[in-house]
């Protein structure tokens, strides 16, 4: 497979420090490359959403280990407080530092 970026790219902007400090865009080609399914229920028709588990009003809270991966339906249903935290699969625990592999290509 041919790299999706280039030795000259690579590492030109740093390395990034976790995946929701990218775009959108980025992120959504991350988690597009990893076939990522769904934390909770296991869906994997299409991209999953990132979730924060303890919100973002707590520290360094794009930290992987306040992410999770949910489908959209499992996604309202953690907001609605309907899945506990407990319940939940941090992106540390599913993928580790994976995702940077697939960041680069």
């Amino acid at each position: 497979m041919a790299e999706l970026v280039s030795n000259t790219t690579r590492g030109k902007f740093g390395q990034p420090r976790n995946i929701f400090n990218m775009s959108k865009r980025t992120t959504a080609k991350i988690l597009r490359r990893l076939h990522l399914q769904c934390s909770k229920c296991g869906w994997d028709e299409e991209v999953c959403d990132l979730h924060h588990i303890h919100g973002r009003k707590i520290d360094d809270h794009n930290n992987h280990n306040n992410l999770t991966v949910l489908c959209p339906n499992c996604h309202r249903l953690a907001h609605a407080n309907k899945i506990s935290v407990d319940e939940l699969i941090t992106l540390e625990q599913q993928i580790g530092d994976s995702w940077l592999e697939a960041y680069y290509g």
